[in-house]
């Protein structure tokens, strides 16, 4: 209580009495730490620095503008860079030590049991001098003369190659892919090391969305076959809207049956070792009129894109020489591009080009260009 006191001496009587409050000190030290911390937001990172040292084990340490005293045992030094996670205020204000970022000691990296695992393994295949490419044991064919059974045995062998064992388990676990198909594989093999000898090649595919395969296709002949799919970026995706403006374009001018720019660019050309493109019959006039609606809902058909897939093959043949094949399929459509290596063979595949564009149609695939050149050109 606060009692006012009279002027004169004597007695007189107690003038009112009120309630005393507590003061505040200015600028409490205690007030502006717990003010500071409740600016803190428990689970975020924060950037510190060690300032000074305050004792052996003691550091002044600034968080986020404030200078706190921490305990951080005998390994930091003045000038650390740290990463602290603010974990909570009460009782005591506290931070976990995430990493140490200095120019004098590379951070400590721990290991997750997988990944020792895998580097185990990719050791082991290092010194087994286990190649990125897979290389087939088994003959793939026997049926060369037969396309449809020779694409059905290179899809087969592809797929049992074991590069897509831990994909293929998860199909079969969502009741995509039978038992059978799965105890095929190299892994459920008796005494079998698949796992690894197959781990680098699995993790090259991984990385870059390629497959490698050497092998003997057929008794005696021998074939290098890659697949790759490219994802699309921003990019590609502005260069594919702008080729179906031009197949909307082409579609238009064959209604007509007139060459459009883009055939115009690809005619026939030996000099020029350019491609052919198949010219497909007139139209009779009475069925021009909704060509052009069709060509323009086939370009807005053609915006939903999916990924890219190439495929290059390799041959050297007994009699045709080294003879190459490279497939581009883009939203179902194909792009091939053909090499020969002797030039009787180039003229033999010119000269029957026609044939395989047509026969390639009549089978079902949607061909967009059919260029036969001399390799290396």
């Amino acid at each position: 209580m606060q009692i006012k006191l009279s002027d004169t001496p004597g007695v007189a009587p107690v003038s009112r009495v009120t309630q005393a409050l507590p003061t505040v000190r200015v600028a409490d030290t205690v007030q502006d730490v717990d003010f500071r911390f409740n600016q803190f937001i428990k689970g975020q990172d924060y950037l510190a620095q060690v300032m000074s040292r305050a004792d052996p084990r003691h550091f002044n340490v600034e968080v986020g503008g404030t200078l706190l005293k921490m305990d951080l045992g005998s390994q930091a030094r003045v000038g650390q860079n740290l990463t602290l996670r603010f974990l909570d205020e009460t009782p005591t204000p506290t931070f976990q030590l995430m990493s140490s970022l200095t120019a004098e000691a590379e951070p400590d990296i721990a290991l997750s049991s997988a990944a020792r695992l895998i580097d185990s393994k990719l050791q082991e295949a290092q010194k087994q001098g286990v190649p990125t490419r897979f290389e087939a044991t088994g003959i793939v064919s026997q049926s060369p003369q037969a396309p449809q059974q020779m694409a059905q045995d290179l899809k087969q062998a592809l797929t049992l190659t074991g590069l897509f064992y831990e994909s293929h388990l998860k199909s079969f676990a969502e009741g995509g892919r039978p038992l059978a198909a799965i105890l095929q594989e190299p892994q459920n093999q008796p005494n079998s090391n698949a796992g690894t000898m197959l781990l680098p090649q699995q993790l090259s595919v991984l990385e870059n969305s390629r497959v490698n395969w050497r092998g003997e296709v057929w008794p005696g002949q021998q074939m290098n076959w890659s697949v790759e799919v490219q994802q699309q970026t921003q990019q590609s995706q502005q260069q594919a809207q702008a080729s179906s403006a031009s197949i909307a374009q082409t579609a238009q001018a064959q209604a007509f049956n007139q060459p459009s720019p883009l055939q115009q660019s690809m005619l026939p050309n030996p000099a020029l070792n350019q491609p052919l493109l198949y010219q497909p019959p007139s139209v009779p006039v009475e069925q021009r009129g909704n060509q052009q609606d069709t060509a323009t809902d086939h370009a807005t058909a053609q915006l939903d894109y999916e990924p890219e897939v190439s495929s290059e093959l390799t041959l050297d043949l007994p009699q045709l020489g080294r003879v190459s094949a490279r497939l581009r399929v883009v939203n179902g459509h194909m792009s091939i591009q053909l090499q020969a290596q002797q030039i009787d063979t180039l003229q033999t595949m010119r000269a029957r080009r026609h044939q395989l564009f047509e026969a390639l149609e009549q089978s079902g695939q949607t061909i967009d260009a059919l260029v036969v050149v001399r390799d290396g050109e």
